[in-house]
């Protein structure tokens, strides 16, 4: 079956997307609140660094996993609007408690909430994507999608610093809390659920999942790449959890000063790097298919200087610099990680080839990355008092330098890999 391209048919999915797009700004944007209140709510409710870190990091990245499952499965089988619209109901309402609580447990609490909310949101808009635009039209459709998340983060920084100069933590919160809810009614009204699988072939026989993943587990530059995957995401989140608390603790900010100013930093960085890495190892891997993984590598080892100049400038303007270039490099291996992990993946296992690397990015990148530096923080702030945190992400030099050299690793196997896969797939 193919979606009919007439004009009326192509409005109905522009305003699904932009809608979805909307839905993953929020997601975005309301994780982000706690990282730029890091100050006023460790004051008030007694919380360690390490314990902010078990709250950006490791607690949330938990419970979206577990989460992340049976909501999936929810979206694979039932009507996957009604799941957007739920899921974004969910993180809204407990992203608004979240300005309630009296203490950690009740903030760890919440942000269950939030993450077991979010985990549902991306599968389903992705699932519905695929089937709200024709094949030729799905790769702009979903960059769009992943665009609007970094748009999200800059919108949720720049709001949330405003609204701090105005409202207290807790008050803030909650006035973010509110607009998604508003949105998730008007998704549910208004967006028409697409039919499943247009335009696909009828899917084949799933295997186990055990058995599928141990035939991808055979492949050597799948396995380098898993954990490339977990290094590259440690130094992506461990920079969003921590860069506000730098700049308000090194530079000495407000929040109200520093939200729009580090929101659009980190927009620009991410934006910027997931766009050209994906048209740069486009362009040069096709002539040579090792040029994707090159160019996840020299950017990740690329980003380092710009790393220390983001740590160590005394001048805020430059260390901002230095952060959106760090963005923009170490982001680099994301659409060259996806798009050779699902090439060499036999047809059958695309989706568990996903899940795989979505565990790396996720549960392990995002548990570990603002978690470790959260420890370090506390470990060091008897000898360093405010200036600790700079020292703590100084770590990112040693995994952004084995994030690199993992991807250049790759490329011993991958030509090899790729070969073998296109033989698979040529008899699946």
């Amino acid at each position: 079956m193919r979606l009919p391209d007439d004009a009326s048919s192509l409005r109905r999915s522009h305003y699904a997307l932009f809608l979805l797009c909307g839905m993953a700004a929020f997601n975005a944007g309301d994780r982000q609140l706690l990282s730029i209140m890091i100050e006023p709510i460790k004051h008030d409710l007694g919380i360690t660094d390490t314990g902010i870190g078990v709250l950006t990091g490791v607690g949330f990245a938990l419970c979206y996993f577990i989460a992340g499952i049976p909501l999936a499965m929810w979206a694979d089988r039932g009507l996957r609007r009604n799941v957007v619209a739920f899921c974004l109901t969910v993180w809204s309402v407990m992203t608004a408690i979240s300005g309630l609580t009296q203490n950690f447990a009740q903030m760890a609490a919440a942000r269950a909430g939030v993450a077991m909310g979010e985990a549902g949101g991306n599968p389903a808009s992705h699932s519905m994507i695929m089937d709200l635009f024709p094949p030729q039209r799905r790769a702009t459709a979903i960059a769009i999608f992943i665009a609007s998340q970094s748009a999200g983060i800059a919108g949720g920084l720049a709001l949330a610093g405003w609204l701090s100069s105005l409202f207290s933590w807790r008050a803030v919160f909650i006035i973010c809390g509110v607009p998604g809810i508003l949105w998730a009614l008007v998704i549910l009204l208004t967006v028409k659920e697409p039919p499943r699988g247009s335009g696909e072939p009828r899917p084949g026989i799933q295997e186990p999942i055990l058995r599928s993943i141990a035939e991808l587990w055979k492949l050597k530059s799948m396995r380098i790449m898993l954990v490339m995957a977990m290094f590259g995401s440690f130094n992506g989140y461990a920079i969003l959890a921590w860069s506000p608390a730098f700049f308000l603790r090194v530079h000495d900010l407000t929040a109200a000063e520093l939200a729009p100013r580090i929101g659009l930093a980190t927009a620009t960085g991410l934006i910027l790097g997931n766009y050209l890495s994906g048209r740069i190892s486009d362009a040069l891997a096709s002539r040579d298919l090792r040029w994707y993984m090159r160019v996840s590598g020299f950017g990740s080892l690329l980003a380092v200087p710009f790393l220390l100049v983001f740590l160590f400038s005394p001048d805020l303007n430059l260390a901002l610099i230095g952060l959106s270039g760090t963005q923009l490099l170490l982001t680099t291996f994301m659409p060259p990680l996806f798009t050779v992990s699902l090439t060499l993946a036999p047809a059958r296992l695309r989706a568990t080839t996903s899940m795989m690397m979505g565990m790396a990015l996720y549960v392990v990148g995002l548990s570990f990355g603002p978690l470790v530096i959260g420890m370090l923080n506390d470990h060091w702030t008897p000898t360093f008092g405010q200036m600790a945190v700079r020292f703590s992400l100084l770590i990112e030099i040693f995994t952004l330098t084995i994030c690199g050299l993992l991807c250049l690793l790759a490329n011993r196997w991958i030509v090899a890999d790729a070969e073998r896969a296109k033989a698979r797939n040529a008899i699946c």
